[in-house]
């Protein structure tokens, strides 16, 4: 993603900004997605997708769940999770929490809902609707 931006729109910074410290803030999100929210997901949709197990290990579904606590404390203070505007941390993250409510049927909070609410405006979300689509036939298919 930071190539993309560096590369097709090298003149502006409001996706990844050049100021050092928005930067952090942006690629500590990119690390919590990677490290926290996306491997207990990965992880329950490969036990049945190639174990062929019907339910999910109760402490993958923990794991996810503490995932969301943070983030739902984390949006406590802000619009965006990097602060008051959408920056490139949205865009890495909107798919794997809208997946993982749409699959695993967890329980939306408030500030993640407010949160999904504004990033359903942003012109690019439509992306992440086929995949959205495709996730709920899955679920009904092999969680159901």
């Amino acid at each position: 993603m930071v190539y993309l931006v560096h590369k097709y729109s090298p003149n502006d910074d409001s996706l990844y900004p050049v100021d050092s410290y928005k930067r952090a803030e942006i690629n500590q999100i990119f690390f919590f997605n990677s490290r926290v929210l996306f491997p207990p997901f990965r992880k329950a949709v490969n036990g049945v997708l190639k174990k062929g197990k019907k339910d999910i290990c109760a402490n993958l579904l923990e794991d996810m769940k503490e995932g969301f606590q943070f983030l739902e404390e984390h949006l406590a203070d802000r619009l965006w999770l990097a602060g008051n505007r959408e920056t490139l941390a949205d865009h890495a993250v909107i798919p794997n929490v809208t997946t993982m409510y749409t699959v695993f049927k967890i329980a939306p909070t408030p500030n993640i809902s407010a949160w999904i609410k504004r990033a359903e405006k942003l012109p690019c979300y439509e992306e992440n609707i086929p995949g959205l689509i495709v996730s709920k036939k899955l679920y009904d298919r092999y969680f159901c």
